[in-house]
């Protein structure tokens, strides 16, 4: 039994196959709220869709191991220390449902009694939410900022207006 990943391509243009970008906001702002395992499998999510490769069965430890990392890292995990306190860890790739990265369906595989995690990413990464902008120190904070101002029209971040790439 093992548990497998399928990316769905969204989007995609044959002109940019083989070529992915990743949206300096995201890796100046977004791994600081998620970490580098949670932006690292962003990133490689999106080389599977950029790469317009039809949807395909990866085993999660595939992708653990191209990571450099355990799978449980991806997966989540519950831990108890000395003391029999118990900590659960949701897993990078429940971060990044819920920071809206992903939408993520995780349905029986029926060839081998695992699941697969059917996954739609998000081509662009919207802008951080209020909540997530509190998470950073005050200097990526401010940077933040200065970048809205510099690079983002105004009517973008009124309320409700917020465009969607899904």
């Amino acid at each position: 039994m093992r548990d497998t990943v399928m990316v769905r391509t969204m989007e995609w243009d044959p002109e940019d196959a083989g070529m992915i970008t990743v949206a300096v906001y995201f890796k100046r702002f977004w791994w600081p709220v998620l970490g580098s395992v949670a932006g690292s499998l962003y990133e490689l999510l999106l080389a599977y869709r950029a790469y317009g490769w039809e949807p395909e069965n990866i085993p999660v430890q595939t992708l653990a191991t191209t990571l450099g990392v355990a799978r449980d890292e991806l997966t989540g995990h519950t831990t108890t220390d000395d003391n029999n306190t118990t900590a659960h860890h949701l897993g990078a790739i429940k971060d990044l449902q819920t920071a809206d990265l992903i939408r993520a369906e995780h349905l029986p595989n029926e060839m081998d009694g695992g699941l697969l995690h059917l996954f739609d990413v998000r081509h662009r990464p919207q802008l951080l939410t209020d909540t997530q902008l509190a998470l950073l120190p005050a200097a990526i904070r401010a940077d933040e900022a200065e970048w809205r101002r510099r690079h983002v029209p105004k009517w973008v971040t009124e309320p409700g207006r917020i465009r969607s790439d899904w």
